[in-house]
């Protein structure tokens, strides 16, 4: 490859040839094939390829970082997954990639070292929150998997304004209530207290903490329940713990395990019904509310999470001794 430099006036950034050798020939014909059926020379095509992915200043640490490679291979390992080289990802389009500049203050590679080195501790959460077991993974997944743990880190102003500009165009299946139910998780992880732009109610236990969100574009009485472990009073718990409690009974609403998150439970009539569990630290359910006056006064979504607290705690409780706890 040759290189040529031009500078021919301090007002125009500096430029430079290259001369490129060793390209296939089915390459260089569909090169050329491309630049007639866009009715532009080689040399502007050639140059709209390279500057493009070059100007990006996340993607180029990222292909040449060995910090980011390493942090790949542990998360492709986490999700026993393949990895493709970084070369192969797409970058971010420019629009979104200034959101993280301008949200996190990233101005140079020196940034994006210190949020990967501060978020490294959170990076296998945050590909579970996202990427299937076995998948492949491109790399430079674990700078954009820390950049997302250092949005939810951050205050509530910058949180939101990251779903505004980047996150809601995520896609459909991707809900505002999704978005905070990943960045709680997070924050829960990170000692922080939950962001509450969604929350209609919560409750802080000993061993959880509970927050009920506003599904957003659902039927009135349709919440979503977000429990995450007070890390603090568990890690020293045996993890076999966290494997079964019982669904408590709030008269009006109907409480319901996600996909996972539901497991048997027999409860103290011998009635065999459906219980719930913590998958890494997290718990996910939804809950439906009915008002009737034959029911009799419906619960409040407040007492709904005190009430889903106080059942961790009481089946926990009896380590306490054992294992002391903060308040």
């Amino acid at each position: 490859m040759a290189l040529t430099t031009h500078n021919d006036s301090t007002d125009i950034p500096e430029t430079v040839s290259l001369s490129v050798k060793g390209i296939p020939a089915p390459v260089s014909q569909a090169l050329k094939d491309v630049s007639q059926a866009r009715k532009v020379n080689q040399s502007v095509l050639l140059r709209e390829m390279v500057n493009g992915p070059m100007s990006s200043l996340i993607h180029v640490f990222c292909l040449k970082s060995p910090l980011v490679n390493s942090l790949d291979l542990d998360v492709v390992q986490y999700l026993n997954g393949a990895l493709t080289p970084v070369w192969s990802a797409v970058p971010l389009a420019p629009q979104f990639e200034a959101v993280y500049r301008d949200l996190l203050s990233i101005s140079n590679e020196d940034d994006l070292t210190r949020i990967l080195l501060r978020n490294a501790q959170f990076i296998r959460m945050r590909a579970g929150q996202c990427l299937p077991r076995g998948t492949q993974i491109t790399g430079g997944v674990s700078m954009h998997l820390a950049l997302f743990s250092e949005i939810a880190s951050r205050d509530e102003q910058t949180i939101e304004a990251f779903w505004a500009g980047f996150a809601r165009f995520w896609g459909q299946w991707y809900q505002r209530q999704d978005y905070y139910q990943h960045i709680n998780q997070l924050r829960s992880a990170q000692g922080l207290q939950p962001a509450n732009a969604l929350s209609e109610a919560g409750a802080e236990g000993v061993y959880s903490r509970v927050q009920i969100l506003q599904a957003e574009g659902s039927y009135p009485g349709f919440s979503h329940v977000l429990m995450t472990l007070r890390t603090e009073n568990t890690r020293s718990l045996p993890t076999n713990v966290f494997g079964q409690f019982a669904l408590p009974y709030c008269n009006g609403n109907l409480l319901s395990p996600d996909p996972g998150y539901g497991v048997p439970f027999i409860y103290p009539n011998n009635a065999l019904g459906m219980g719930f569990c913590f998958i890494e630290e997290i718990c996910s359910l939804h809950c439906y509310t009915v008002t009737d006056p034959r029911l009799g006064p419906t619960a409040t979504l407040s007492e709904v999470a005190t009430a889903l607290v106080s059942a961790v705690d009481d089946t926990l409780r009896p380590y306490a001794v054992k294992f002391p706890v903060s308040k």
